[in-house]
């Protein structure tokens, strides 16, 4: 499998294979540091200490083209266009999980073709050309195109497709509350929401406050890891505190918990019976 964008090893422990170093005050040089002194670091943990998701991806690609780092799991096809491909001897359930980012693994598992945002190039092409389009609105009419603003157009724009605000886990007090209602949202109305693990606003600043567009890459590298989502009840939605602690729902091409309208899911037969058979699997 080849990559496309990186986010695919974003998990995948890094080390470092040769001490020569860039210039010190360089960025690089800063990633590399952190790779050689932090025994299977990962670019979540990298970016955990608040370095932008885009420039870490990009930064490790390149210490690995140029052979300084090694990506467990991958290896470069082609140097110049950064291009990687996964080894066929890897364990492919890159989802094994990091203490640090306070999630349960689950069991049950389901899969399903891949997300249009990853693979249909026209749509991306589509997205990014308006993606640039409001970057380029914004240097012209910053006080009309502030953050706010360029938020609520941004979450429209990338709705269009059943993959946003993909759902990756559920916290224990919303599956909890599901479970008195044979997990039946629709007798639930107004109790459950889909909370942002980076809100949504951050985002906007990470694409907007650039002196350029990012590249189309790194643009849906950015957009999808920072779109994933958590459903939680409606008080548990409180970006001013922690981020609630969650159960891990397995759903990397976004088969379960669809968009439905803007902000609500699909909440089918199949959703209540992954998440009944969730709910079973704890209280065993």
């Amino acid at each position: 499998m080849e990559d496309k964008g990186g986010a695919r090893f974003d998990k995948c422990p890094l080390t470092a294979i040769n001490n020569k170093r860039f210039h010190e005050d360089s960025f690089r040089t800063k990633i590399y540091k952190y790779i050689e002194e932090n025994r299977s670091i990962t670019i979540e943990r990298i970016v955990a200490f608040g370095y932008p998701l885009s420039n870490v991806r990009y930064c490790v690609k390149c210490l690995c083209a140029d052979g300084k780092i090694y990506i467990e799991g991958w290896e470069v096809i082609t140097p110049r266009k950064l291009a990687f491909r996964q080894k066929s001897s890897i364990d492919r359930d890159t989802r094994t999980l990091d203490l640090t980012c306070k999630t349960i693994r689950s069991e049950p598992t389901l899969s399903g073709d891949s997300m249009r945002l990853e693979k249909d190039d026209a749509l991306r092409e589509a997205l990014y050309g308006l993606y640039i389009a409001l970057f380029k609105a914004k240097q012209a009419c910053p006080y009309d195109f502030r953050d706010g603003h360029l938020t609520k157009i941004l979450t429209s724009v990338m709705g269009i497709e059943n993959y946003g605000w993909r759902v990756i886990g559920i916290t224990r007090q919303a599956l909890d509350l599901l479970a008195t209602t044979d997990f039946n949202k629709g007798k639930l109305p107004k109790r459950l929401c889909r909370g942002h693990i980076n809100d949504r606003i951050k985002t906007t600043r990470e694409l907007f406050t650039q002196e350029k567009p990012v590249e189309l890459v790194d643009f849906y590298d950015v957009f999808l890891h920072n779109d994933q989502t958590v459903i939680m009840l409606n008080e548990e939605n409180n970006h001013a505190g922690h981020f609630p602690e969650y159960i891990e729902i397995d759903n990397p091409n976004a088969d379960l918990f669809p968009n439905g309208s803007l902000i609500g899911w699909k909440h089918r037969n199949k959703e209540r019976e992954y998440l009944r058979q969730l709910h079973s699997s704890l209280s065993n």
